[in-house]
């Protein structure tokens, strides 16, 4: 009850202090809402001030801020350009490289070797890439011939061909500074260096370069040492500004840099003979190591043998007895067997070092222009090149090494050797079977045209000598007729005369008996009558005399296309035919057709089919050896594409007189297609060997006067024929050596299909100055000009190539 009467009294003291706190909140709240009326009057009293005399002025102040000063369009501009930074830095990596840059440079790694193609690609790339004007590599040359080295523009981009094959001087141009030895420096030192660059590069901004350095540098490591080499960046912001610079074309303002590319290059014949070498020690070692492991396993399989069979003979009666002391066996046996083991490890062949390949120092450089541009060369783009440099020169070492140790591999490979001899072999005896018979087939078809050829030729003559004597009898029928009818004519004259000369006699008879009248009478005039008679005769006899003059000449001149009239033909009236002209003519025709047949008979020249029969032989041969080659072998002549070093001396001279026989230009295949004296190119040959050159060899003619295709120019004259200076080529590789033919080489079916397509060509030659000379002697015209109708007759002497007409 205590309890509940304490409760009851402490809620009644709450109550009551309740019923006290209510008038405080509520006053205090009141007090609080008459405060916030009064700040609301008080912000309205303030609102409505602010409106009246601050709100109008202060916003003709901002209207007129805004538009004197436009923040919008510079925000805008801001913004524009935080995009374009943030969307270049995300476009390019810590290197400076774009997505599509790093794409390009990994294809790199799948390429077999660096030459023309892959330079042509990179430096188109390079060219889009940087957005340059031309792109190209200018090689350290060392020529035989020269005494001093010069700079040797080898490639360039699609854009800029014209300065391929372009030469540079010791110390001409501004590309000589680019080979200047680099300093070198250690790893630390590196490290540390390319800290700071990188702090340089980022600090730089839009500052220029300098001429002669830039802060931009690439470097790389030196191959045989710990030590790297700074690579310096050669440019030139200011072409024009710049006196060393030489320009090819027309000189434009603009930007230029270069960046050298300076390696060891292992790829020659002694590092393949040192690489051979040592694949033939490790081949050894592994024989010797396989042969000690054969001869352990079959000794370990021969005491597993005589241990079964000891257990065998064993186990029929002592099988407690011997279980202990055969423990015991097997215990020393296999220590003894451990011990043989540690033995025969020992005695293991020592592995074979890597070889130490010859090197040579290959020195090139990178370059880029912006020549016509406007804006030069930023740091970001150099600071690119020098990576595009430094991935070439990474995939030249690669490529070049592997090619080292692939062509040693395919040189110590003896299975594959043999098998492809083997192949050639069959090949060959397939081919020689074959055209046993095709010679004997096309022999044959040659000695039936040659006998039809000179049937044909005998019909002719004969058929020309009936139409001859054809043609004479007709012409001495048509003469004895015209003959005939001029004597009938001269008969007719003749017997006209005759007849003239009567009247003309009895006129003058009676001229002269009026003249013996006239006299008679006049004797009975008077002197002065008689005188004036005596002239009227004498007028009379002038004109008698003058006319029978006339008609004289009248008659002569009818006479005159038959011919003059003698005294003693005008006598022959009785006949009516000079016989003397008769026999004149007689004599001048001959009297008969034998003689004309015998001032115009044809020579009838010999034809030696001996000649023919060669060249036939040589076509069969030849026909033979192109679709073995180009059928069966052409696999194996494309491995001549994967020889990426020379290592046979007779690979050039070969493949060279190769290509110039099907149509390529000499100066294609030099190093320097300027210089006329410039050895042949081993990368440029090799470039040729693709699969359209089985097309070219398959589709070849060596009977064509010209071995152009039809896309070319046709071959200017030179001082030494084609078909000569391929002979030369081919005696150059062969060097005067008899040495035995190499089957499992693809430059022996290369060498065979040339000196037979030679063959042939040289034979058909022969045979057509045979054909040509020949005709020329029957037909009696001037002996044509060989070199006229071939150019590769000036290298045939003229008494080798009729030699068989001479002997005639």
């Amino acid at each position: 009850m205590e309890g509940s009467t304490g409760v009851l009294n402490d809620s009644d003291a709450g109550d009551q202090h309740e019923s006290t706190a209510v008038p405080k909140e509520r006053q205090l709240a009141e007090s609080l809402a008459t405060v916030l009326q009064q700040h609301k009057k008080t912000q309205a009293e303030t609102h409505v001030y602010l409106e009246e005399t601050v709100a109008g002025p202060l916003s003709l102040a901002f209207a007129a801020v805004v538009k004197t000063q436009p923040l919008g369009h510079l925000r805008l501009q801001l913004e524009a350009a935080e995009k374009e930074r943030g969307e270049k830095a995300a476009r390019f990596d810590s290197q400076g490289l774009t997505r599509e840059d790093r794409k390009f440079l990994d294809a790199l790694e799948l390429v077999d070797w660096m030459g023309e193609e892959e330079f042509q690609n990179i430096l188109d790339y390079v060219r889009e890439a940087l957005g340059v004007c031309a792109c190209y590599v200018a090689s350290l040359h060392h020529d035989k011939d020269r005494q001093s080295p010069v700079l040797h523009y080898v490639y360039a981009d699609k854009r800029s061909r014209f300065l391929v094959d372009c030469l540079l001087e010791e110390d001409e141009g501004v590309l000589w500074d680019a080979l200047a030895e680099p300093e070198e420096e250690s790893e630390g030192q590196k490290d540390d260096q390319s800290t700071e660059d990188g702090e340089e590069e980022e600090n730089a901004g839009s500052a220029e370069a300098s001429a002669a350095d830039v802060e931009g540098r690439h470097t790389e490591p030196s191959e045989n040492s710990a030590s790297r080499r700074t690579v310096k960046t050669l440019f030139v912001p200011d072409t024009m500004g710049e006196e060393k610079l030489k320009f090819w074309g027309m000189t434009r303002p603009g930007s230029f840099a270069a960046v050298p590319i300076i390696l060891d290059d292992p790829a020659c014949q002694e590092s393949v003979d040192v690489m051979k070498e040592y694949l033939l020690e490790v081949r050894e070692r592994d024989r010797l190591i396989n042969e000690r492991l054969a001869a352990k396993e079959r000794a370990r399989l021969e005491k597993e043998k005589s241990i079964q069979e000891a257990s065998a003979a064993d186990s029929r009666g002592k099988k407690c007895s011997t279980a202990a002391s055969q423990h015991d066996t097997d215990e020393d046996e296999d220590e003894e067997e451990g011990e043989n083991e540690e033995g025969e490890e020992d005695e293991l062949p020592a592995p074979v070092s890597e070889p130490e390949l010859v090197k040579k120092q290959l020195k090139m450089i990178l370059c880029v222009d912006t020549l016509g541009m406007q804006d030069a060369l930023s740091p970001e783009q150099l600071k690119r090149l020098a990576h595009f440099a430094a991935v070439v020169k990474e995939q030249c070492i690669r490529t070049r090494a592997a090619a080292v140790r692939k062509q040693a591999d395919v040189a110590v490979n003896e299975v594959k050797l043999k098998e492809r001899s083997n192949q050639v072999a069959t090949a060959l005896e397939e081919e020689e079977n074959d055209v046993e018979n095709a010679v004997e087939l096309e022999k044959r078809r040659v000695s039936e045209e040659l006998a039809a050829k000179l049937h044909r030729e005998q019909e002719d003559r004969e058929a020309r000598r009936e139409a001859r004597l054809k043609k004479r009898a007709e012409e001495k029928r048509v003469h004895d007729d015209a003959r005939q009818k001029q004597r009938a004519e001269q008969q007719r004259i003749r017997e006209e005369k005759l007849l003239r000369r009567r009247e003309q006699e009895e006129h003058h008879q009676i001229v002269a008996d009026k003249q013996r009248e006239r006299q008679a009478g006049a004797a009975r005039l008077d002197d002065e009558a008689g005188i004036r008679a005596d002239a009227s005769v004498r007028d009379e006899r002038k004109t008698l005399k003058g006319n029978e003059y006339e008609h004289d000449e009248r008659e002569h001149a009818a006479d005159a296309p038959l011919g003059a009239l003698g005294d003693e033909d005008e006598l022959d009236v009785d006949n009516g035919i000079d016989e003397e002209d008769e026999d004149e003519d007689n004599d001048r025709t001959g009297g008969d057709t034998g003689e004309y047949a015998v001032d115009e008979e044809e020579v009838n020249e010999p034809l030696d089919a001996s000649v023919f029969l060669e060249e036939a032989e040589a076509k069969v041969k030849f026909q033979a050896a192109t679709r073995t080659l180009v059928s069966k072998m052409g696999d194996v002549l494309l491995e001549l594409q994967q020889m990426f070093i020379q290592t046979i001396p007779s690979a050039v001279p070969i493949t060279a007189a190769c290509l110039l026989l099907l149509g390529d230009s000499v100066a294609s295949l030099r190093v320097n297609s300027k210089l006329p004296d410039s050895g042949f190119d081993w990368q440029k040959i090799r470039s040729r060997i693709v699969p359209s050159l089985l097309l070219r060899i398959g589709t070849f003619d060596p009977t064509a006067s010209r071995h152009t295709r039809p896309s070319q120019a046709p071959v200017a004259p030179q001082e030494i024929a084609l078909l000569q200076q391929i002979e030369r080529m081919m005696e150059e590789a062969s060097d005067g050596d008899e040495r035995a033919p190499d089957l499992s080489s693809p430059l022996f079916l290369l060498e065979r299909w040339l000196a037979l397509a030679v063959d042939y060509r040289r034979k058909h030659l022969i045979a057509t100055a045979m054909t040509l000379y020949r005709d020329a002697k029957i037909n009696k015209h001037t002996l044509p000009k060989l070199e006229d109708a071939d150019p590769d007759f000036t290298g045939i002497p003229l008494d080798r190539v009729l030699a068989v007409w001479e002997e005639e």
